[in-house]
């Protein structure tokens, strides 16, 4: 198995590790979000499970570097649709949703479909 990353550590040369979202306890969701908010610069976010709390999800879209979401493979769309339509109305650089094999709800999907064609530059 695959170490983890610590939360401390989950930002490294401006990717963002979302394995260390798959820890359960709230406080180490939280110091994701601050790893995140003092990153000087966080350009991706792979292997996310979810989008975590709504620090995270405000972190993540005030990076004016970031270019690319990229989702775990099995994450649900239950656990996505909100924080990636959060991410999606607050970030102006985003251009990629990878991996999005969620599955969605139809509702989700028509709200996703409109997020991405209000962006303009972004492809899923």
């Amino acid at each position: 198995a695959r170490r983890l990353p610590p939360p401390a550590g989950c930002v490294r040369s401006g990717v963002l590790d979302g394995r260390a979202l798959l820890r359960t306890s709230l406080e180490d969701r939280d110091a994701v979000a601050r790893a995140v908010a003092e990153a000087p610069v966080v350009s991706a976010a792979t292997h996310l499970p979810h989008l975590g709390p709504p620090a995270l999800r405000k972190a993540l879209a005030a990076h004016a570097g970031l270019r690319l979401l990229s989702f775990a493979p099995g994450a649900k769309g239950a656990d996505l649709a909100p924080g990636l339509l959060d991410v999606l109305s607050r970030s102006r650089s985003l251009v990629a949703v990878e991996a999005l094999e969620a599955s969605l709800t139809p509702v989700d999907c028509r709200r996703v479909g409109s997020a991405v064609g209000a962006s303009g530059s972004l492809r899923v």
